[in-house]
This record gives C-alpha cells, sequence and structure tokens, in this order.
C-alpha cells in the first residue's frame, strides 16, 4: 500500500511540473515567434491545465478503468469549482463584471449542458467527441475575434526558441509518466481499501490533477491579481468537458459509469449553476461565500468515501 501511495504521490508532482513547464515554454514559443498573446492565453494556457486530466483519461483507458478516467474529469471541474474558487475566494474576495460572465461563464455554463446531453447515452462516442471538439473551437474563435488577450510576457522562460522547445518536449514526457503512476497507483489502492475506482477518480486523482489550478490561484492571490483565477477555472472547466473527453472519445470511445450518470454528473451542473449565480449577486465571491463553497467541497468528499453512512 505504501507503495501506492508512493506512486500516487510521485504522479501528482510529476503531472503539476510538467504542466507548468509546459505551459510556460509553449508561450516562449508563442512570444519568441511574434503569436498572439490572447491566442497563447485562450488555447496554451487552458491546455496546459487539462494535460493532466487527458493523459489520466488517456491512460486509464488503456488501462480499462474508465471510472478513473470520467471520474477524473466530473470530479476535476467540482474541484475546480468548490475547492479552488473557494480557496481563492476565502483568501481574496474575487471580483467579476458582465462581461466575463456574459461570454465566459454563460460558455461554461452551455458547455455543462452539452456535456450532460452527451452523456445521455451511457458513451460518448467518436461523434459525440468531434462535436465537442467543434463546440469549443468556435468558441475559442469567437473570443480571439472579439476579445484583445491578457500579457502572458511573465510566463516566459529566458531561453532561446530551441530550447523551448526542448522544455516543450521535457514537460510532456513528465506529463506522460505522471499519468502512468498515477492511474496504476490509484487503481491499486481502489483495489487495496475496497473503494470504488469512481470515487478514487473524483476525489484523490481529480484534486491531483487541479494541482496546477490550485498552484495558480495561490500565486494570483500573492501577487495581488484575483481577477486570474476566475478566467483560468472557467476556461479550465470547459476545455476539460469538450476539449479533452471529446479528443479522448475521438481515439477511444469513453462509457460513462452509472454512478457518475446518477449523482455526480448533477451535482458538477448544479456547482456550475450556483457559482455563476453567485458571482452575479454583488460580481463577486467574497470570504464567506468562499468559506461555504469549502465546505460543501468537504461534504462532497466525506460522502464519496461512505463518512456519512450508509
Amino acid at each position: 500500500m505504501f507503495f501506492d501511495l508512493a506512486l500516487v504521490a510521485c504522479g501528482l508532482a510529476l503531472l503539476t511540473v510538467g504542466a507548468d513547464v509546459l505551459v510556460r515554454a509553449v508561450v516562449t514559443l508563442a512570444n519568441r515567434l511574434g503569436l498572439s498573446t490572447l491566442l497563447v492565453s485562450l488555447t496554451v494556457v487552458a491546455l496546459g491545465t487539462s494535460l493532466p486530466e487527458f493523459f489520466v483519461v488517456i491512460k486509464a483507458q488503456m488501462e480499462n478503468a474508465p471510472g478513473i478516467g470520467m471520474g477524473n474529469v466530473v470530479g476535476s471541474n467540482i474541484a475546480n469549482l468548490l475547492l479552488i474558487l473557494g480557496v481563492g475566494a476565502a483568501l481574496q474576495p474575487l471580483t467579476t463584471g458582465p462581461a466575463t460572465l456574459k461570454r465566459d461563464g454563460m460558455a461554461m455554463l452551455a458547455g455543462t449542458a452539452v456535456f450532460v446531453a452527451g452523456t445521455s447515452m451511457g458513451v460518448i462516442t467518436a461523434w459525440i467527441g468531434a462535436l465537442f471538439l467543434l463546440l469549443l473551437a468556435g468558441y475559442f474563435a469567437f473570443c480571439v475575434w472579439n476579445d484583445g488577450g491578457i500579457e502572458a510576457d511573465e510566463d516566459a522562460l529566458h531561453v532561446n526558441p530551441l530550447l523551448a522547445f526542448l522544455a516543450a518536449l521535457a514537460g510532456l514526457a513528465t506529463l506522460v509518466v505522471g499519468s502512468d503512476l498515477l492511474v496504476h497507483g490509484g487503481v491499486s489502492l481502489a483495489r487495496t481499501w475496497g473503494v470504488g475506482e469512481t470515487v478514487i477518480g473524483l476525489t484523490l486523482i481529480a484534486v491531483g490533477t487541479s494541482l496546477p489550478e490550485l498552484a495558480t490561484t495561490l500565486a494570483a492571490v500573492r501577487r495581488g491579481h484575483p481577477e486570474v483565477i476566475l478566467g483560468g477555472v472557467l476556461g479550465s472547466n470547459l476545455f476539460n468537458l469538450l476539449g479533452v473527453i471529446g479528443l479522448a472519445a475521438i481515439l477511444k470511445p469513453i462509457p460513462v459509469p452509472p454512478e457518475i450518470m446518477r449523482l455526480d454528473l448533477w451535482l458538477m451542473a448544479l456547482a456550475t449553476a450556483v457559482t455563476l449565480v453567485l458571482l452575479r449577486t454583488g460580481w463577486r465571491l467574497d470570504r464567506r461565500e468562499g468559506g461555504l463553497m469549502l465546505a460543501s467541497y468537504g461534504a462532497y468528499v466525506a460522502f464519496q468515501f461512505g463518512l456519512f453512512g450508509t
């Protein structure tokens, strides 16, 4: 059991480091090649923070453990909303505005609705995955056309393009190794503890693959830029649902575990809607609301592990 815990810990660490290196390396390449910083922020950053979920989903499919993969994506979105935003708001109130909610908030809500509808047949097929990717591409195109973008220079590495490319490859390799360790350790722990693979995916691995977002949240609060937190979570959640699952389903159809269809999908949709409502009331998440979100996430994890009894 201790070996499996070590595998999980190493996997989480490698996923976090690998995603960070990959994002910064690709941002560096974009800057050196004169690409739009808007395009970088909307694609590379969102992709980078969702890569841990993608590799875990792919590896889980290879290991015939769909509960780990699908549970990871759904659980990660729940963690992003309740845990990551909860931590951010508890440390420093998160402010927003009508434009952000109208475009990005509604896009996340619509993407969640499309995702829930896509799971209704019990399996996400290749054509459903292709539809997800088309919708995500349309959203990105709309953002590129209508938004002025965010400067990403502070994330760039001070290296030449060749070294940046090599760093990107190193980050990608780290993600592959990290996902392998994480899924192997997670499946083994699930069997050892008698806990379902879906529960492990929804909780332990979901929190692990949300660590890049948590690190970004803490850094943004420390640097006095809480507005970065909200945009990162909204974009990451949308990319998880439509990008990660969409691409993975094209490679191989993804069965949806019945327990996720019965409860967790609806909890994710509820958390999405409630978060947007809270943001609309006063255009902010305050510390009290952040505390309630953290308490809700704690209750959710306790429920998954059966701590409330049967």
